[in-house]
Parts: structure tokens; C-alpha cells; sequence
């Protein structure tokens, strides 16, 4: 949803930018925040409910659990630490 606000933000933004002659200075720097917004990875983390689909579909998986749950929170943070 955040990706098509973005989207529909960017393209009224280009619209009046193509409009203008002379666009201001806060309309450029709209445009540039948010092409670098739609540019940006977001995370996309697994479910509880995906973490147990595979760990009871899974049954060599079920002690990796910790291990999955544990590398999913550090690189959630990296990921946070990125932005």
C-alpha cells in the first residue's frame, strides 16, 4: 500500500514538475525522497506461521528453529540499521 501512495505521490509531483517551468526547490527535493523511498528494499520476514509450517513439515528443521528466528532479528536490525 506504502508503494502506491509513493507511486501516485511521484507521479502528480512529475506532472507539475513537467507543467512548471521554473519548479521550486521543495518539489525537486519531493521527487528525489521519494524515487529513493521506492528504491529502498523493504523487509520481508517470515510468519510464525511460516516458521512452524516448516518446522512441523519440515521435522530435520525443528531445532533450526532458534537458528531462524535468531538470524531473521539480526537481519531485521541491519536492515533497520541501513535506513
Amino acid at each position: 500500500m506504502t508503494q502506491e501512495v509513493l507511486r501516485l505521490a511521484l507521479e502528480a509531483l512529475e506532472l507539475e514538475e513537467a507543467q512548471t517551468h521554473y519548479p521550486s526547490q521543495s518539489t525537486l527535493k519531493a521527487i528525489t525522497a521519494i524515487k529513493e523511498a521506492l528504491a529502498q528494499h523493504t523487509w520481508v520476514g517470515l510468519s510464525e506461521q511460516d516458521i512452524n509450517e516448516l518446522k512441523f513439515n519440515l521435522p530435520d528443521l525443528y531445532y533450526w528453529v532458534d537458528v531462524v528466528r535468531a538470524t531473521e532479528k539480526r537481519l531485521k536490525e541491519k536492515t533497520h540499521d541501513y535506513r
